[in-house]
This record gives C-alpha cells, structure tokens and sequence, in this order.
C-alpha cells in the first residue's frame, strides 16, 4: 500500500488520475528518471492544471530543502537580475560548466569577504563544489550554496542557448557592416541588447585587426555618456594589433587623457576604467610617474574598496567595470 503525498492525494481528489496509475507513473518518474509531471500528463494525455503544478513545485522545493538543508532558489517567487547572471556567466563561471555541473550562478554579495551566490541541483556534489572554489578562491569570493529544480535549471540552460543565438546573430549583422567612425560605433552600441552586448562589441572592436584608434580618440574627447565612454578606455587595454599597441605605448597624448580621466573623471566607473588602460596598455612607469600623482594600481584598489562598502546590486559599475 502506497501513501500518497499530498500531491498525489490531491490529484486523486481533483479526479486528474486515479490511484493505479499514479503508482505507474511514480513507477516510471523513478526509473527513468524523468519528472514526475512529464510522466503523469504523458499517462493522462493531459496537461496539468496551473494550481497543480504549483503544488507539486512547492512541495518540490521543499523536499529538497529538507534534503541539502540550504535555501531553495524559486525563479517564480524571487526575481534575479539577468544582466547580472549573463555577467557572472560570461566574466566568472563559464557556461560549461555551468551545463556540466546543472548550476546557475545568481548574484555577488559585495559584503567583506564577498560571495557569490550558486543555484546547483546538487548542492552536496563534490566535484562540482571543488571546481567553483577553484574559480572563486583566486578572486578572494566565498560560496553562497542554493538549491534549484532541475526543471528550473533547465529553463536556464534554454536561455543560456537563446542568448548565445542572439549574440551570434548581432555580431554576424555587425560583419557586414563598416564600424569605424564615431557616429558608426554609436549606433552599433544602440542596436545591442544587453550589456554583455555592448562590452563585447567594444573588444571585437579592439582586437580586430585594424582598431578604429582614431575614433576612440575621439570618444574620449567628445563623448560623456558614461558607459560608452568607460567602453571606449578599456577598449584601449584590450588592442591585440602588435603595431598599433607599440605606439600607443609610445603616446604621450594618449596617456596624459587617460591619467586625467583616472584621476577626475566624471565617475568611479571612468576613474576605474582610466586606471585600468594605463595598467593593460603598460605604458613605460617613468612616463606614468610624470602624468599621475597616484600609481594606477592605487587608483583600481582604492575603488574596487570603496565599492564593495556601498554597492547596490543595479550599480552600473559592476556590468561595465570591476566584474571579477
């Protein structure tokens, strides 16, 4: 004699199933591993009312709860911020492993130490914990455990191969199109859809072979929208055209802008970004020595402290700047 959870004493009250074929089907859930709903509306030919589905995740999540003793994640009562979760997949836990481990990195706490939080299927697996502590430990993060449903999980996977589609698609538009002036880099950045969109484009555009150098020159003298501008700086750190690097070492223009903007630009993300060009560009420590009052190295801790202090989850500073 089985005894049915309330789940399964409701679906027998609502007259969705009978009792046989309820015990089929957790029956078969178990061996084959697929999920219970998936079995019953596959045995019933019928979909599952919404005020059912919402008992069998409730009771779901809380099994679960039960069993890895550590907060549920539940996409449909607590709201994530996507840009965030596109941020830590794309900078910090790349999407294979987020595939091969069934984990979804939600948020970072800023607190001192800082975390980061995980949704796994398996909040106990070994291995999957030993491979996120070897990615956060390096960048001085703790791990903040949840669990998630697996079909919550896959939910996330679909998005994951949307956005990747959707990426693929822009940047195959933006090869056939000419982006080397100004006006040209503005409307490219106006037709991404999300951040991720727009930090990618300002790399592809650094590393392509020919850079457009003089528009980001003139970028940084005309242009004061924030996240563009903070773009653009970085863009300068990121040139992989051996030539072009080896005179924009050599300026002396170049670095007199960027140690103007590191040391009073219009934002701590400006600042940031200034601080960090003049680091990646490396540009001779003598010539940094006559332009900046501060080493840059100074200028990047002092705000990357000040910002774990004060921080709220939305500050544009942690799409576009500090994202490890």
């Amino acid at each position: 004699m089985i005894n049915f959870s309330p789940f399964g004493n409701r679906l027998i009250q609502s007259g969705y199933i009978n009792p046989e074929d309820l015990r089929k089907a957790m029956f078969e859930s178990r061996q084959s591993v697929r999920p219970l709903t998936e079995v019953l509306e596959s045995i019933t030919g019928r979909q599952l009312p919404p005020d059912l589905l919402r008992q069998y995740k409730k009771q779901q999540l809380f099994e679960l709860k039960i069993l890895f003793g550590v907060e549920c994640f539940d996409p449909e009562i607590t709201q994530i911020q996507t840009e965030q979760v596109w941020d830590l997949v794309e900078y910090l836990i790349p999407k294979d492993i987020c595939r091969l481990h069934c984990l979804v990195p939600l948020s970072s706490n800023k607190t001192i130490p800082a975390s980061i939080v995980v949704a796994m299927v398996n909040p106990d697996d070994q291995e999957s914990l030993d491979v996120l502590h070897r990615i956060l430990r390096p960048q001085g993060l703790n791990l903040q455990r949840m669990v998630i449903a697996r079909n919550d999980f896959q939910q996330f996977l679909l998005e994951i191969n949307r956005q990747e589609q959707g990426d693929l698609a822009f940047f195959k538009r933006l090869e056939n199109i000419n982006i080397n002036t100004v006006a040209e880099i503005l409307n490219a950045f106006r037709a991404c859809q999300s951040p991720i969109q727009e930090i990618k484009l300002f790399n592809w555009l650094a590393t392509r072979s020919e850079p457009p150098v003089t528009a980001f020159l003139e970028i940084l003298e005309k242009i004061k929208l924030e996240s563009i501008l903070a773009l653009t700086i970085q863009a300068f750190g990121q040139i992989t055209n051996a030539n072009i690097k080896s005179n924009i070492k050599e300026s002396r223009e170049l670095l007199g802008r960027l140690s103007l903007l590191a040391e009073s630009g219009s934002s701590d993300l400006v600042r940031w970004s200034a601080a960090k060009a003049i680091e990646e560009i490396e540009f001779d420590f003598l010539m940094v020595a006559q332009y900046l009052s501060q080493d840059p190295k100074k200028i990047i801790e002092d705000i990357l402290e000040s910002k774990t202090k004060q921080v709220s989850e939305k500050d544009l500073f942690w799409i576009y700047g500090a994202r490890k």
